[in-house]
């Protein structure tokens, strides 16, 4: 008469216990991976490749998405002979996830278009985003539902390339400064963004990845933003140097240079410190390589919007 329920408390107690024990090990494996620096999520891969192709796949599904930049590093590396592991970057473009946060802050512009990266490092292979607590951090947001979403997004990116079940996050500690730049124009603001955009045309060492306008993509979907305009480029032979060092970097490159309208129609330029990327980033380079990268783009900037302009 005992048996039936000694088996059932048996079975119900083994149970719990097997499935403790798997809980645990989903826990375990959350773990700090050493190879990733603060303030990213990540997944791990097989195959970068076969992750890569499967992500864009996924994106060519859903119609309010769209891969604005494709970013070959490694390709990049070789066009100036220098050698770079696999390492491809994704920007992905949708005015309704980045419109909120920029408008909660001018300088979230820098963050957008979303990066998604592919790359390996010590013989692993991963796919990786900027984390919520990262843009948190570094910008002062609230925990807001937009800020949700756009973890939400990143996350699923990230799931869906590299068909795991759930993601990992490298944590980030509260930041002492946002990293960020600026130099004033002495240039209405619309000629300032036409002079940034000639400065990089005429230098044939950089090459232009996008030139957004970020009021006119709110206009698009009912909203209002201040006139914001975003020039992503970049230099292979420098922004190689960096990612021999540390993969991670791709995930911050190229450059961006933002120009955002200030009272009176006057306009500020910031752009990204490398030398604090380099922190966030857990490096230190011999050569100072990120600090003479800022001080010649800071260079370029001041010629280019007046050689009266103070950095700020």
């Amino acid at each position: 008469m005992l048996r039936t329920p000694l088996l059932l408390i048996l079975t119900i107690f083994f149970g719990f216990f097997i499935s403790c024990k798997n809980n645990s090990e989903k826990k375990d494996i959350s773990k700090i991976d050493e190879n990733i620096s603060p303030g990213l999520i990540f997944t791990k891969t097989d195959d970068l490749d076969k992750a890569s192709k499967d992500f864009k796949s996924y994106v060519d599904t859903d119609r309010t998405l769209q891969v604005s930049t494709e970013i070959n590093h490694s390709q990049n590396a070789a066009d100036v002979d220098l050698k770079l592991d696999f390492n491809q970057v994704y920007f992905i473009d949708n005015a309704r996830y980045s419109v909120p946060l920029i408008d909660e802050n001018p300088l979230m512009a820098l963050e957008f278009p979303i990066r998604i990266g592919f790359y390996s490092i010590n013989d692993n292979q991963y796919v990786v985003a900027r984390s919520e607590d990262y843009f948190m951090n570094r910008y002062n947001l609230t925990g807001s539902a937009a800020l949700r979403s756009i973890g939400t997004l990143s996350e699923t990116f990230l799931k869906q390339s590299s068909k795991a079940a759930f993601t990992q996050d490298s944590p980030i500690d509260s930041l002492n400064t946002n990293g960020i730049r600026s130099v004033e124009s002495s240039k209405p603001y619309d000629q300032t963004v036409a002079s940034i955009n000639e400065m990089i045309e005429n230098n044939e060492d950089l090459t232009l990845f996008e030139s957004k306008d970020f009021s006119k993509d709110a206009e698009e979907i009912g909203a209002e933003l201040k006139p914001l305009h975003l020039f992503i480029f970049g230099n292979p032979k420098m922004g190689t140097k960096l990612m021999q060092q540390n993969q991670n970097f791709s995930i911050d490159l190229p450059l961006k240079v933002l120009v955002e309208e200030i009272e009176d129609g006057k306009a500020l330029v910031h752009f990204q410190d490398l030398a604090f990327t380099s922190q966030l980033h857990l490096e230190e380079f011999e050569d100072n390589l990120p600090e003479k990268i800022t001080k010649k783009l800071e260079e370029m900037l001041l010629e280019s919007v007046s050689g009266e302009s103070k950095s700020k």
